[in-house]
């Protein structure tokens, strides 16, 4: 579920919430690497903030992939069809 906010979709359920609540032990540690207040933290979290791209690699790198810069976006699913092909490029050696 989404709602929006200065122009944002926000979605309720953030990557980076879910990671909070099974990782408990280690948010602490993660807010001190970041080095931001505990409030700021609280926004990426509940998705009323989207990071700066250093906090968001280290948040990439601290969670193990696990919440990865594209969590703080509300990006629509893709499905690929067979009529849009492969997806693969070719090479410019075989033009």
């Amino acid at each position: 579920m989404t709602k929006r906010r200065n122009g944002y979709n926000l979605r309720t359920m953030t990557k980076l919430k879910i990671w909070c609540e099974n990782n408990t032990d280690a948010v602490q540690s993660l807010i001190k690497e970041l080095g931001c207040h505990e409030k700021s933290f609280m926004r990426y979290k509940s998705g009323s903030r989207i990071p700066e791209p250093d906090s968001m690699r280290l948040i990439y790198a601290f969670t193990d992939g696990e919440v990865d810069p594209n969590s703080f976006y509300d990006l629509p699913e893709l499905s690929r069809s067979k009529s849009k092909g492969t997806g693969k490029r070719k090479s410019a050696a075989a033009h």
